[in-house]
């Protein structure tokens, strides 16, 4: 039925009153004999009787505004505040959460869902903020890379053309985020930082290109400085790193070239 469908896409169950109630008009009606239907008809009244003006409440309901902000809660429970526990965000919504969760466990959680609305508008919030957070983090992380690209020395070198296609390389790495959206997900958010940083890594490489077809005399080579995330626990370890790293960039300062370090 219409309301069978309308209470699966909330994720609610039939009530007990409205199973009984349609268990017991479908025994009624399917046998034609008229005697037996009318027995079946008594038997069953009491359940029919109880069952009818709650299949009518409902069904007002469900013709309402109230079915639209029902699905809304149930949305809210599924997918804000799950895409929040997926970035450890579990803390700020525990308790609104449990006022969804509280709601929908009850067999006509229709009833009194006015209650549990402020708690579904906390955790859009929450949801919200999560997203400009994570907007501004990318924006900042974007400026600085630009900075960083512009303010190298040979960045100046460069032509227009190469100069535009370096800063498009950054530009078109960066993904403007709808904070009033749910979709790309949160974990997907946080990977745009990621994107960012290996788009600078492609276009520091990108200027090494450009410059030493220019000048073979003069080439930029790229060192892995391998000190990313190494614990140095004293001076002597300290000295000991930098000369191993002084050591592969000899060759490359006799031949006249440059260097470049990476992580």
């Amino acid at each position: 039925t219409d309301i069978e469908r309308s209470l699966s896409k909330l994720s609610i169950k039939l009530p007990k009153q409205l199973t009984d109630l349609n268990e017991s008009l479908t025994e009624c009606i399917t046998n034609r004999t008229v005697d037996v239907a009318l027995n079946r008809f008594k038997s069953k009244f009491t359940l029919i009787k109880q069952g009818y003006p709650a299949l009518l409440e409902l069904r007002d309901v469900l013709d309402g505004s109230a079915q639209r902000e029902l699905l809304e809660l149930r949305n809210i429970l599924s997918i804000q505040s799950v895409q929040l526990e997926e970035l450890d965000e579990h803390t700020i919504i525990a308790q609104d959460k449990a006022i969804l969760v509280e709601q929908f466990a009850q067999e006509q959680p229709w009833r009194s869902y006015a209650d549990a609305k402020p708690a579904g508008e906390a955790i859009k919030e929450a949801y919200r903020l999560k997203r400009i957070a994570i907007r501004k983090q990318q924006d900042i992380l974007r400026d600085q890379i630009l900075d960083r690209i512009k303010s190298r020395r040979e960045f100046t070198d460069l032509d227009e053309d190469d100069e535009r296609e370096i800063i498009s390389i950054i530009t078109s790495a960066y993904k403007d985020i709808d904070e009033h959206a749910v979709e790309p997900r949160l974990v997907s958010l946080a990977r745009y930082e990621t994107d960012l940083k290996n788009a600078e890594d492609y276009a520091q490489r990108k200027i090494d290109t450009i410059l030493n077809a220019k000048n073979s005399a003069d080439k930029v080579q790229t060192v892995k400085s391998g000190l990313r995330n190494r614990i140095i626990s004293g001076e002597e370890e300290l000295e000991g790193a930098l000369t191993e790293l002084k050591e592969r960039c000899k060759d490359i300062f006799a031949s006249g070239g440059k260097v470049r370090f990476e992580e």
